[in-house]
Order: structure tokens, then sequence, then C-alpha cells
């Protein structure tokens, strides 16, 4: 096929009306016609055969419309063939050249925060974790970014499961924990001021999936002596914004309500030679 071929209009035209979906649960006729630039009818009829399809559906109580089964199934479909490392890749090595410190991805499993990539940082002193290694979940930023969004059950298992106090700043207290994990989950990261070994810090930010699941964390490490008390709140808003689009990436897109959303441009990073 010629790459320079032109367009079929009423294609092209229905693809503006399905970009014009995101960002709500359900749709009006009259707003997506305005924001795909169309007229009322053609954004009817559109909308009609896509229903009629599966791909999209229309609620008779308010008569509007929201994305069918057909359309979420290719959601899926492109989510799932997706592996996480892999897309994770560009964003760790840009959140790695914006704060000059080692990134790390990890995932859960039980009480424990098992790393499954990393960037190396560019500064001569780092922390050093290999992937693979395994630290307790409770307390590094990871871990915790993780656990507050775990099974409420999970979350009671381990923090009534006897913690080990590490630092004079370790959530061993079950009341503790639960309560930091809330935080976490208010203010969308995890900092860890020393809470396994003083000397070194970390934030993280949770990584979610098509589903809305947290599927893993991303997060920065470095010395207490770099990652100050004035770099934490500067540090979190590129973690939070690394994980939001690697999750974009991998299909999550938040409800309207929720907050800002992603959008999938935002979500597509671009690296000029790398």
């Amino acid at each position: 096929m010629r790459a320079d071929a032109p367009p079929l209009k009423s294609l092209d035209v229905a693809l503006e009306v399905l970009d014009a979906l995101d960002g709500a649960p359900e749709f009006g006729v009259s707003g997506i016609a305005r924001r795909a630039g169309i007229s009322k009818a053609a954004a009817q009829r559109i909308f009609s055969t896509l229903a009629r399809r599966g791909f999209m559906a229309q609620n008779a109580a308010t008569a509007q419309y929201a994305v069918g089964p057909r359309l979420r199934r290719f959601r899926h479909i492109a989510a799932e063939g997706v592996d996480v490392i892999t897309a994770a890749r560009p964003y760790m090595i840009e959140l790695r050249d914006a704060t000059g410190d080692q990134v790390l991805l990890a995932t859960l499993d039980g009480a424990e925060s098992v790393y499954i990539a990393r960037e190396d940082g560019l500064h001569p002193v780092q922390v050093v974790l290999r992937v693979g290694v395994c630290s307790p979940a409770h307390c590094v930023a990871t871990g915790n970014a993780l656990l507050a969004h775990a099974a409420p059950a999970l979350q009671h298992q381990i923090a009534s499961g006897g913690l080990t106090r590490y630092t004079s700043l370790t959530h061993a207290d079950e009341a503790d924990l639960l309560a930091e994990l809330a935080r976490i989950r208010a203010r969308g990261c995890s900092v860890n001021r020393g809470e396994w070994r003083s000397e070194v810090r970390g934030v993280a930010a949770p990584v979610y999936d098509s589903s809305g699941r947290v599927v893993a964390a991303i997060g920065v490490c470095s010395p207490a002596s770099r990652l100050t008390d004035e770099r934490i709140d500067a540090t979190c808003n590129l973690v939070i914004d690394s994980a939001q689009r690697l999750s974009a990436r991998l299909g999550w897109r938040p409800l309207a309500a929720a907050g800002t959303v992603v959008t999938e441009q935002e979500g597509n990073m671009q690296h000029a030679g790398r």
C-alpha cells in the first residue's frame, strides 16, 4: 500500500469521532460533533453505525453513548501485547535523565518489593540495587506504593504480621503503616525518607494497566544527601508524571472526574537518537 495514498474520507471522519470520545464515560452526540468538527447529523449516523456493530452502546435512560464491548476488547488486546518492562524502559531513562538518580521498576511479591528493571544513575555515587533483589515492602518507596493499592486484606495481613523496624522512621506499627498507605493513595506517590536504610531515600508511584489494576511501581532511589527535603516535592512530581504516562502506554485511562486525564499523545514519548 502506498504511504501517500489519499485517506478514505468517511473512515477518517469516523476516526475523528472516536478520537473525540476520550475522557468521559458517556458522550452526547452534539458535544462529540463539536469536538470532531462535524455536523450533528453526521455524528448521529456514525454513532448509529458503530452501535449496530457493537463498538458503541447507547444508554436508553440518557440517550448518550458509551464505548461498546467490541471497542473495549480491542483496547485489552492492545494492552495485553505490551510487556511492562519493555514499555517502561523509555520512561525510566527519561526519569533517570531528569533526576540523575537510579530508577527502579518493581512488583509486589507478598510482603516484598521485587525489582524487575533498573536504570543506573548518572552520579558517581549512587545506591546499588540489582534486578531480582527483594526489599521489605513496608519500608521502601516502591513497596509502599504497591502496598497502598493492594487488596485491603493483604494490607492488614502484612501490617499485623510483626513488621521489622529497621530505623526510627520505619512504619512498623499496624496503625501507623495503614495510615501511611492512606496518605500515599491521597498524594499519589510514596516517599521513603530513610525507613530501611537511614542513608537511602526514594520516591515511587503506582503503574496501572488498562483494567485499572496496579501492576508495578516506578521510582527513584538516591543517597539521602542528594534527595534532600527540598528536592522531594519536585521529584514526586517527576515520578508521578512518569508513572501516569507509562500507565497510559499500558492502556490505563482515569475517570475524567478523578483529575487530570493523561491522553494517548502524552503517553507516547519521543526519544530522538535513543
